[in-house]
């Protein structure tokens, strides 16, 4: 497939609006929909650097992949999941059609996508060192703040802030290498 809009410009304002209705549709509360948006267009963008001629369908996953990231890192208010995301496409865009999520649950494609993706990370959370594991652990699964990070720790805030960067980092290339 080839790019899909004569320019970059007609792509970032489709990706934005994509963007937008999906962080709605995710409960990202309004004054963090413009920064979802955001981070949905910058990774669709990314994925088009890598493979340029990338089915549609790769660059709205990593968009959604950095949806769902963001959520996790400055929303509260993670018990509303979409169950489904209904566009309402203007007469200049295309037609497209994204699938639901019950559409995914009963396709055996995404099912083995989700698997591999979870397996993937998995295996790249498990081959970190213990302190970094246990890191991302407390910040982003028992939710522990940075700055009670660094009491326990007996560090500074900054330090905590390296290390946890450091971790994502070996955590994404990891990932990406598989």
């Amino acid at each position: 497939m080839s790019f899909p809009y004569e320019s970059i410009d007609i792509f970032s304002k489709k990706v934005l609006s994509i963007g937008i209705r999906i962080a709605k549709s995710y409960g990202i509360p309004d004054r963090y929909l413009d920064d979802a948006a955001q981070e949905f267009a910058l990774a669709a963008h990314q994925a088009v650097e890598k493979e340029p001629h990338c089915e549609q369908s790769s660059y709205i996953q990593a968009g959604l992949n950095a949806m769902r990231s963001f959520k996790r890192t400055y929303c509260e208010e993670e018990d509303v999941i979409p169950l489904s995301i209904e566009y309402e496409d203007s007469e200049e865009e295309e037609e497209s059609h994204y699938p639901t999520a019950e559409e995914c649950a009963e396709d055996p494609l995404y099912i083995l996508m989700d698997r591999e993706r979870d397996s993937a990370l998995e295996s790249a959370f498990r081959s970190l060192p213990a302190m970094y594991r246990k890191l991302l652990q407390s910040v982003y699964v028992k939710r522990v703040t940075l700055q009670e990070m660094a009491r326990s720790l007996r560090i500074s805030i900054s330090k905590v802030r390296y290390h946890l960067e450091k971790a994502r980092s070996i955590l994404r290339s990891s990932i990406e290498d598989r």
